[in-house]
């Protein structure tokens, strides 16, 4: 049993915590491998539910769902390049971003009409952001209605 002072308020406990502990625990704990997959088309239909008409708004929902600040990095004819900074997580325990990758993946696919898949890496910087690759395949259309 805990003690009554382990989890109080502090800057490490913040608003975010019983969405951390869901997160971080309880789905990995649910899905144990397959977490990263759930989660990825998780986001999929969180996109499908919470259309963004452009990156604007886009950048607008990752502040508002308070997943950090969202902002593109590059941008080529078939892949954009993101990053996400401001984590509302601790550096040295930032879970699986899947969610989020799915997020933009099905944003992008709608925007551009084509198949698309979206990964990323933890970039080791103080303080640590997130890469995102959002790729779309030309030879693959999709019709989002």
């Amino acid at each position: 049993m805990s003690s009554s002072n382990e989890y109080t308020h502090t800057s490490e406990y913040d608003d975010s915590f019983g969405y951390q502990l869901i997160r971080r625990d309880l789905l990995n704990e649910i899905f144990d491998d397959d977490d990263g997959m759930v989660l990825y088309w998780a986001g999929k239909a969180l996109a499908r539910k919470h259309r963004t008409q452009s990156l604007e708004e886009l950048v607008q929902f990752f502040q508002a769902a308070r997943w950090g600040s969202l902002h593109l990095k590059k941008e080529k004819p078939t892949e954009y390049r993101f990053e996400l900074s401001d984590l509302p997580y601790p550096d040295d325990n930032i879970p699986s971003l899947y969610l989020e990758a799915g997020f933009l993946a099905e944003q992008v696919e709608v925007w551009k009409g084509y198949t698309t898949e979206t990964n990323y890496v933890v970039k080791r910087g103080k303080p640590k952001y997130i890469q995102f690759h959002v790729i779309w395949n030309r030879k693959e259309p999709v019709d989002h209605e």
